[in-house]
């Protein structure tokens, strides 16, 4: 299990597929900053806001998964945490125990 500092916190680089269900709702209408963060286009943030034109919820959930079924592994709790915060959504990665024990409660250690 490899550790990570991000922001003054700690990350688990565990896989993000679990956290999807558990954050995608409280997303909602930001999901297009997430996604920006994520380094979807203009054109596939389109596709799927017109795939599923009467839900931010449902559109936020959809880019996930297939942000999820691109990158496999490499989608980890780290890459969600880094983009949550980077698209300017640091509350709900807080709210969902995404970030873990504040560096500066660990003086002196190596990450």
């Amino acid at each position: 299990m490899k550790c990570a500092k991000l922001n003054n916190y700690i990350t688990i680089d565990l896989a993000a597929e679990p956290y999807i269900n558990k954050i995608y709702t409280d997303i909602g209408s930001e999901w297009e900053r997430l996604a920006t963060a994520l380094n979807f286009d203009r054109n596939s943030i389109n596709t799927i806001k017109a795939d599923n034109p009467q839900s931010s919820i449902n559109q936020c959930h959809t880019m996930l998964y297939q942000y999820s079924q691109s990158q496999g592994s490499d989608f980890t709790k780290r890459v969600l945490t880094k983009a949550l915060v980077n698209a300017g959504l640091l509350a709900i990665a807080q709210s969902h125990h995404l970030l873990e024990i504040p560096s500066h409660t660990i003086p002196n250690k190596e990450i």
